[in-house]
């Protein structure tokens, strides 16, 4: 878990923003992988496309398996998605070949791990439905670039970034070299305890916190997170492009690249305040949470309050990001995954792919990233909102609530 941004933003095509809080609690996925176990058949399994589009087939091949035996095929997705299986018999030379499972509108953002599995023998891959990298036209300058790195490109011109296009040029960036905001209206940048940082006094979540658990029964206390969960850095920009969208561009940072891991960017409608009970022992400061209004009756939280997910994954060379919407469902509210509804070029995600990326501003004690260490997405609000929840209604953000967790289940955070 992390901090809090203190802003106020209302995101819609009707009203225009402004920003409060970010409230900080304390990152994306892997390449192709083939894991053999014991064998002299060295099997394969592969897709066709690394990425897809809904409505698309997935075809699936593989060699290198037992002749005329069957081969078990299962696919595991990053959503809340039941697991598909199915299987293929090799023919007599050890090939395999599979055209049933076909991509759904619900799967924008997802991340899919096919393994197949014959005896001992067993091989695995994985594919995506994602948004990408790219330049987001999200009405800043050129569009801000969504590239793994924080300086914006000298060419072409002008382009956005976090930072300058060097230490000297004094263009293109949103931030100062020592992380100081240009304009600290639309942009915002907090910088978190950690456990390899000058400042230790690093917060997390205790007690059994839930995802969609009211935020009023959370609590915190001075502990150090996982490191895959250890946040150092957070930006959040918001700008508005030609058409009149609101935009919200963020990063983040972890402090190991090894295992899962997931960084929430919560927009809140309602405040929402760190505060600390007590003083004076071995894990303290310690507290909970409070929003303002408390929303009982609404699980704590506004209806359509958006949470946008960027996902890293073993290996952490694909970013992938996921938005879900708090409603009522059945009569309870929770988070409600409406990643389907990002229109085209209206989302952009990526990780930094290769390690030495430049940090002059400082990270988890270093200047550079290490590779999959940074996350950036770029989202249009309105858009979002217009197709999910009403082309009507706006929100009007006064916190956004930063914080970690290591799966997408409605678990512990």
């Amino acid at each position: 878990m992390k901090k809090i941004l203190r802003v106020t933003v209302p995101l819609t095509s009707r009203i225009a923003p402004a920003l409060g809080a970010v409230l900080i609690l304390v990152g994306l996925l892997a390449s192709s992988k083939v894991d053999m176990a014991q064998s002299t058949s060295s099997p394969t399994i592969t897709t066709d496309k690394s990425d897809y589009v809904p409505g698309e087939t997935v075809v699936i091949s593989g060699s290198g398996w037992t002749p005329n035996q069957a081969v078990a095929l299962h696919i595991d997705e990053t959503d809340s998605d039941l697991p598909w299986d199915s299987s293929a018999t090799a023919d007599a030379l050890g090939n395999i070949s599979n055209s049933e499972f076909v991509i759904q509108t619900n799967d924008i953002g997802v991340l899919f791990t096919l393994t197949a599995t014959q005896g001992v023998l067993s091989a695995w891959t994985q594919f995506t439905d994602v948004v990408g990298a790219g330049t987001a036209p999200n009405g800043d300058p050129g569009g801000f670039e969504i590239d793994g790195n924080l300086r914006a490109s000298p060419s072409p011109s002008p382009r956005t970034d976090w930072l300058d296009t060097s230490s000297s040029s004094g263009v293109g960036g949103l931030l100062f070299d020592n992380g100081t905001p240009k304009d600290p209206n639309v942009t915002f940048h907090s910088v978190d305890a950690c456990a390899t940082c000058a400042n230790t006094a690093d917060d997390a979540f205790s007690g059994s916190n839930k995802f969609n658990d009211d935020p009023n029964t959370y609590t915190w206390d001075t502990s150090a997170p996982n490191n895959k969960t250890d946040i150092n850095n957070v930006t959040v920009h918001i700008s508005k492009d030609s058409n009149g969208d609101r935009w919200i561009t963020a990063s983040a940072d972890r402090l190991s690249t090894n295992g899962n891991a997931f960084i929430d960017f919560e927009l809140n409608q309602a405040a929402m305040t760190k505060v600390t009970d007590q003083t004076g022992c071995s894990d303290c400061p310690k507290g909970h949470f409070t929003t303002d209004p408390l929303n009982a009756s609404t699980g704590g939280r506004t209806p359509n309050d958006i949470l946008i997910t960027g996902s890293y994954g073993t290996g952490g060379s694909l970013g992938t990001v996921g938005v879900s919407q708090w409603k009522s469902v059945s009569g309870t509210y929770q988070w409600v995954d409406i990643t389907s509804s990002i229109v085209a070029n209206g989302a952009f995600v990526t990780t930094n792919t290769v390690g030495g990326v430049a940090v002059p501003y400082g990270a988890f004690g270093g200047t550079t990233y290490s590779a999959n260490q940074f996350v950036e997405t770029s989202i249009d609000i309105t858009k979002l909102i217009t197709a999910a929840i009403d082309p009507c209604v706006g929100i009007e953000v006064k916190t956004i609530f930063v914080k970690t967790k290591t799966s997408t289940a409605p678990l512990r955070l």
